[in-house]
């Protein structure tokens, strides 16, 4: 087996193990969406919440959101493949942190018609554990640009 299908399957690997993680927590809130469990008073909460829209809960219609992640998700799968040296245990990190992220708040989408948020930080909007990946996976590719661009 080459080497880039070994790599490739290792990634696939973890990135599934992420979105099922990703997906536990969300069917724990779901579960238990009547209740808030407070970690440090109104400042750090766990609560159930529906996110219709895309970051900040800005509205879009569903069907366009789809569309727009997907090709979110192809475009990243393209950078890492065409752009960024995916041998790199940093380029893959970014990667499967990505793409689980994507993936983990597209099958809500899909499924659902909303992502389910539910990690409540003082003022901020709601959010899950998929856009802790993502926001992850891009400030680290952002960070480190450098180190996992392509010579």
């Amino acid at each position: 087996m080459k080497k880039t299908t070994s790599i490739t399957l290792f990634l696939a690997l973890i990135t599934s193990i992420l979105i099922f993680f990703d997906q536990i927590t969300k069917w724990l809130i779901l579960t238990n969406q009547d209740k808030i469990y407070s970690i440090t008073g109104d400042f750090f909460q766990f609560q159930y919440s529906e996110n219709t829209g895309i970051a900040f809960g800005i509205p879009i219609r569903q069907d366009i959101l789809i569309i727009i992640t997907i090709v979110l998700l192809l475009f990243v799968i393209y950078l890492y493949t065409r752009e960024f040296k995916i041998e790199k245990k940093l380029s893959q990190t970014t990667a499967v942190l990505v793409l689980a992220g994507g993936l983990g708040n597209l099958i809500d989408r899909v499924f659902r018609g909303y992502v389910i948020d539910f990690i409540s930080i003082w003022k901020y909007p709601d959010f899950n554990i998929a856009d802790i990946y993502i926001t992850v996976g891009v400030l680290l590719m952002i960070v480190f640009y450098g180190k996992i661009k392509r010579a």
